[in-house]
């Protein structure tokens, strides 16, 4: 039975997640994740939600109520638990089709860490197409 887990994410994934580039959610495994799984992600950071919008003929991201907050739902397509993606990156580039380095590059920058805790989880995700049924 497909679950859909409400999430929350930092704008600053959106553009990555919504173009495909960024096929990859390294979360805390506090809801058993399985391949199937869709998730509603919602732009999310510092106890505020976000949502785009134009000023100055720029796209800008602005807090806003939970309500109008940017949402992209994506399927999940793997689960990689942490000591998998620990040993296996050393070895390979590419793990169930989700580079390495990407996963070490977020890791680095955003969570400012080495390894993955073993309480958390690599995610492989497919964006879903707005506005198409979840089945």
């Amino acid at each position: 039975m497909t679950k859909v887990l409400k999430k929350k994410l930092d704008p600053q994934f959106f553009p990555s997640v919504e173009s495909g580039e960024k096929d990859f959610e390294v979360r805390l495994n506090d809801c058993d994740y399985q391949v199937g799984d869709i998730l509603e992600l919602k732009a999310f950071k510092e106890h505020h939600y976000y949502c785009r919008a134009t000023i100055n003929n720029k796209i800008a991201w602005v807090t806003c109520h939970e309500d109008w907050a940017d949402i992209i739902r994506v399927r999940v397509v793997s689960v990689l638990s942490g000591e998998a993606f620990n040993y296996y990156e050393e070895y390979y580039d590419t793990i169930d089709g989700i580079t390495t380095s990407a996963v070490m590059e977020v890791l680095h920058d955003y969570f400012h860490i080495e390894f993955l805790p073993k309480n958390y989880v690599v995610l492989g995700i497919k964006l879903l197409e707005q506005g198409k049924e979840i089945k």
